[in-house]
């Protein structure tokens, strides 16, 4: 093999030498007949560009769709699977759209370009025309360019055409823009600021009032989020009760037991004084006559007791409901279920910290929404690092494109 050799001007030899590499090429008769070589390439790098056009224009269409719903929290079941089917074209986007930017390198960069604004400002006839929206499209714009411009430069320096390494290169940068475009389009689908105000009020009520639900069933026995204000503070208050009805009860038993040893006694002193009262008949019949008043009275003190309970209940339920009240600074008549108090209070509570921050909700929702999608990306970017050698693969295959290897010349210093 010929050697060609020059010396720079600080003396030492620079050996030109040919080298191998492999590169792209749309076919064989491009080689053989150049005159073939306009026309068939260029309906092949239609066919490259039209297909991931197609997946990004599904991709922005169902990603649209699964944010028609606006999205406050966890997404139900049925919204999730709408999130999925748009993250599989999200990832076969880019996948089709790296192949791509590896296929025409950075000599004809304008045609990457030109995929990378179509790809990028087709969403804007899927999501409300504002400024977010706009910015969301210079976002993915940038974030396309910027990775595909890493991608072409990796082409040029690979000696071989690995597209499992290639995909790689610029992808933090790319992908880091795309999910702000996406995070962006998340915001415009909020819309009103006063509607995602209110049903972010409302899932935090929601989900906190299921939680202290969980809470008073594990720590409250019988307790049902059904039952009502009355019957939860006669639950929560049945040893209140207690503490105020058995001291009156006691006091009465007592009261008792000292009317029956008095009439014990003054028997012991008829006896004494009278002997007609040391007749065990005699003695007997009105220890049996005192007995008997002595058990009525007793039975007829416990019954008005007992009686009394029910309005000493009442009382000390109407006391417990005005101090609850008051308390949480809420009305209510006490018929109305746990659920419903619980409503109340967490809407009172929950609205003093939501609406004096209620124009700063969309935005707050919009970073959180792009810090999840940052979170989970660890998942699909992986996806798309298995699909690109897959869809280079398959354009292989269908003669889309081709392998060939070139010589090329390098510079190889020697002192």
């Amino acid at each position: 093999m010929k050697k060609n050799r020059s010396r720079n001007e600080f003396g030492m030899t620079i050996e030109k030498m040919p080298e191998s590499k492999s590169t792209l090429a749309p076919t064989n008769a491009e080689l053989k007949n150049p005159e073939t070589k306009k026309s068939s390439f260029d309906w092949k790098v239609l066919i490259l560009g039209i297909v991931p056009l197609i997946f990004a224009g599904v991709f922005w269409w169902t990603l649209d769709i699964a944010l028609q719903q606006k999205i406050v929290g966890l997404p139900p079941v049925s919204q999730a699977w709408q999130f999925l089917i748009a993250l599989f074209f999200f990832c076969m986007t880019l996948a089709l759209f790296g192949v791509f930017a590896m296929a025409r390198t950075r000599k004809h960069f304008w045609q990457t370009l030109v995929l990378a604004f179509l790809a990028s400002i087709i969403l804007v006839v899927f999501f409300p025309h504002r400024w977010a929206s706009l910015a969301a499209a210079g976002a993915a714009f940038l974030g396309f360019t910027i990775w595909a411009w890493s991608i072409a430069g990796d082409v040029q320096a690979r000696i071989k055409f690995q597209p499992q390494f290639t995909i790689h290169a610029g992808f933090g940068t790319g992908l880091f823009l795309l999910l702000i475009s996406l995070s962006l389009c998340y915001y415009t689908s909020l819309g009103n600021t006063r509607e995602t105000t209110e049903q972010v009020r409302q899932n935090l009520i929601t989900a906190t009032g299921n939680g202290i639900n969980i809470v008073l069933d594990n720590q409250i026995p019988g307790y049902r989020s059904s039952m009502s204000l009355d019957e939860f503070l006669s639950l929560v208050a049945t040893d209140k009760f207690g503490e105020l009805i058995v001291p009156e009860i006691t006091k009465t038993l007592d009261s008792d037991q000292a009317k029956e040893n008095a009439y014990k006694q003054i028997i012991s002193e008829l006896r004494k004084a009278n002997p007609a009262f040391e007749n065990p008949e005699t003695t007997d019949a009105i220890q049996q006559k005192l007995d008997a008043e002595i058990s009525a009275e007793q039975q007829a003190l416990q019954e008005a007791a007992l009686n009394q309970l029910s309005e000493v209940q009442k009382q000390l339920l109407t006391e417990a409901r005005r101090e609850f009240l008051v308390t949480f600074k809420i009305e209510a008549t006490g018929a109305e279920s746990m659920n419903v108090i619980l409503e109340k209070i967490l809407e009172q509570k929950v609205g003093q910290y939501v609406d004096p921050y209620e124009r700063l909700i969309p935005p707050i929702l919009a970073l959180s929404f792009f810090f999840i999608i940052e979170i989970i990306s660890f998942v699909y970017r992986y996806l798309i690092f298995a699909l690109a050698p897959i869809v280079s693969w398959v354009y292989l295959k269908m003669g889309l494109m081709r392998l060939r290897r070139v010589q090329t010349e390098v510079q190889k210093l020697e002192v």
